[in-house]
């Protein structure tokens, strides 16, 4: 079911306007939001903005496969900050209430001990080219 409401949100192009949405809430550099307006989900790595390596693709590829819509990815840490639209249109507005404050919701792949994966909020702010996790 979710990823038949994601399917019909990114067709209709409303999955890709509410995660424009979110990176211009929390001031993401223009250069992350116009790349992936252009189809491309780029990495914060520390301030510099990288492509993602085949590993972090597949990372993402499995986040997306559950229905997500990922738009960023942070790594910071050891761990991979994977940032995604929530499925649920009726969730959107609570995301922008909350990324109004910095927090976007992540599924964190924790590289070192991947049992210790999960999803959750993080807060975000912009770093030089990029973003990065606070806290």
């Amino acid at each position: 079911m979710r990823n038949q409401i994601l399917g019909e949100a990114r067709k209709a192009g409303r999955g890709i306007k509410q995660a424009v949405k979110l990176m211009k809430t929390v001031n993401f550099p223009e250069n992350i939001i116009t790349r992936f307006e252009k189809g491309e989900v780029t990495l914060s790595n520390y301030g510099k903005l990288e492509m993602l390596s085949q590993a972090a693709k597949e990372l993402v590829e499995k986040v997306e496969k559950d229905g997500y819509l990922v738009y960023h990815v942070i790594f910071q840490q050891n761990k991979l900050y994977i940032l995604y639209v929530s499925p649920c249109e009726e969730d959107w507005d609570y995301e922008i209430a909350t990324a109004k404050n910095g927090f976007l919701l992540s599924a964190c792949q924790n590289i070192t001990y991947p049992e210790w994966s999960e999803h959750g909020m993080v807060e975000v702010k912009p770093f030089g080219e990029g973003v990065k996790r606070v806290g």
